[in-house]
């Protein structure tokens, strides 16, 4: 307060003081508290300047991104346009093809049933042979 005080003109409390030192005083208080508000603004503009500049990184990389995305979805959709129609060819064909072999399945089991039979005869044929085969190297040797 007394520093106040002594700074208004006329004031007894500064009659010890020379005006020309209490405007010294005054005006550099002024001068420093000058300096401190434009340093801090200009620290204040730096961050905001700082701010900026990142989003502005930032929605570049985000439209990039956004660009390939795009170019993907397109290429995508270029190549999978004809996917369902080959999907639908492909379930029918499977379906023809599980008709057919439904049909043949019989068939083959037949097939099957006569390859074993001639086997069986192919077996029961040779061995007969063998006996007679046999039978006639015994009666030669007897």
């Amino acid at each position: 307060m007394i520093a106040v005080n002594c700074f208004n003109k006329g004031s007894p409390a500064c009659a010890h003081l020379p005006s020309a030192t209490a405007q010294g005083l005054l005006q550099r208080g002024k001068l420093t508290v000058l300096t401190i508000v434009l340093v801090i603004n200009t620290l204040i503009a730096l961050g905001c300047w700082l701010a900026v500049w990142q989003l502005w990184q930032l929605r570049r990389r985000i439209r990039k991104v956004s660009d390939t995305l795009n170019s993907v979805e397109k290429l995508t959709d270029a190549i999978l346009h004809g996917a369902p129609k080959a999907i639908l060819k492909g379930q029918s064909g499977t379906r023809s093809l599980r008709s057919q072999y439904q049909q043949l399945d019989p068939q083959v089991q037949r097939v099957r049933q006569v390859l074993q039979l001639l086997s069986l005869a192919q077996t029961i044929w040779q061995q007969t042979l063998l006996r007679s085969a046999w039978k006639r190297t015994s009666a030669v040797r007897s």
